[in-house]
């Protein structure tokens, strides 16, 4: 009971001074808004950025050409892979699950008088394992389509309802290109999946057999990325050393000569991204720190001018018997108190900071407000209000009863 009377006695004092008060703990209001706002954006970047790589699928890797160079300037890309490095890298490697090739560009999709402008991608059967791919109307590409080259394609969720609505789309004539438009036969339809990986929207996605793309729309005999997926993680290394030998015996480089293909592992890219938000949290956390500093001197000043103000009071408690330890606490509560208010005011203010950027930014940015960081911002709060509250707390604790009573 005596705690609490302790707590409302400091409540009653921030009350009657209740601007004062506020104007104190606006440090401590900002820096935790800000906690709150920065952990929010690099929770939510975080979570999107796992939610993309769980979307690129269990241990898959993509091998680019390499940016072709002359004078140290780029000129544009090897036209390095083949279908001759699919089949080598299937055959002569180990620890591989499955291989997908890739071709991938803009075109429209056309049904009569609709039309959508859709991402066509070239590859063969194995990407639907890949990527964990499940379709709502018919099926999707078998091996029969990519050896017979033939004109059939898979379309994304959005795409079939802006060509069809709600009708079915199986078995209906489309016509795809980029400049010049081919029929094809659209035998399913892909479940809706939403931003993925490196393939934006897969709802916008119209999928095609490799052979096709590349003799009916595309007219090229090269490919453009070949995705790799590795028996478990542990096997990746092991995977990635077999590829590089595999491709650079094929591609005739020499020992000391650069690659003129790069494998991009998603483990690595993951690593790198983590290093970086790691930078700015230190950025952000160090900007919040400076306010809570600044916070914890306004406190201060306010706990030393409340000791100034109420001497005489203090003069009478320990004149009816209060301790000196008593007086200790009671302004350690009253600092802790404001601290404590001015977080909770940080945390609601930061939430509310954070809920507006989604929306203003169209939910381009996604903020994620974690309670463990709402229990520590309000922690490191209090411990502020606590650390600036012992220096006026110590001196009115020592003051001396009978000057304090003559105190005017």
């Amino acid at each position: 009971m005596f705690f609490v009377r302790l707590i409302l006695m400091a409540f009653r004092s921030l009350r009657a001074n209740l601007l004062r008060s506020l104007l104190a703990t606006l440090g401590v209001i900002i820096g935790v808004a800000a906690v709150i706002g920065a952990t929010a954006i690099l929770q939510g970047f975080q979570k999107e950025i796992r939610d993309d790589f769980d979307a690129l699928g269990a241990n898959v890797m993509t091998i680019y050409p390499t940016v072709a160079r002359q004078g140290g300037r780029p000129i544009g890309t090897f036209r390095s892979l083949k279908e001759s490095d699919v089949q080598a890298i299937r055959n002569e490697t180990a620890h591989l699950q499955a291989i997908a090739p890739l071709i991938q560009q803009t075109g429209q999709a056309k049904y009569f008088s609709r039309n959508d402008q859709v991402q066509i991608v070239g590859t063969n059967h194995e990407f639907a394992r890949m990527y964990t791919i499940n379709t709502v109307e018919g099926r999707f590409l078998n091996f029969s389509d990519v050896s017979g080259r033939d004109k059939v394609c898979v379309l994304g969720y959005k795409v079939a309802r802006e060509l069809f609505g709600d009708s079915p789309a199986v078995g209906k004539a489309i016509k795809l290109g980029i400049t010049r438009t081919t029929g094809f036969r659209v035998i399913g339809v892909l479940e809706k999946k939403g931003q993925k990986g490196g393939f934006g929207d897969m709802d916008e996605l119209v999928i095609v057999p490799i052979t096709a793309a590349q003799t009916t729309l595309f007219g090229m005999r090269y490919i453009g990325a070949i995705t790799v997926q590795a028996e478990d993680q542990a096997s990746m290394e092991l995977l990635t050393e077999d590829i590089k030998r595999t491709l650079r015996r094929l591609h005739k480089i020499r020992a000391g000569d650069e690659d003129d293909f790069r494998i991009i592992n998603p483990e690595e890219i993951r690593n790198q991204i983590q290093d970086f938000m790691r930078m700015w949290a230190m950025v952000f956390y160090t900007i919040s720190g400076i306010s809570l500093v600044v916070g914890g001197i306004g406190i201060m000043n306010i706990m030393l001018v409340s000791v100034t103000e109420r001497t005489r009071e203090i003069g009478v408690r320990i004149a009816v018997g209060a301790r000196g330890g008593d007086i200790l606490r009671q302004f350690l509560i009253e600092s802790s108190s404001i601290s404590f208010a001015g977080g909770t005011l940080g945390v609601l203010l930061g939430s509310a900071l954070a809920d507006m950027i989604t929306q203003l930014s169209n939910k381009l940015i996604t903020t994620v407000v974690p309670l463990s960081a709402v229990v520590w911002a309000l922690i490191m709060a209090t411990v502020v209000g606590i650390v600036s509250g012992i220096y006026p707390a110590f001196k009115a604790a020592r003051l001396d009863p009978v000057e304090a009573l003559r105190y005017e």
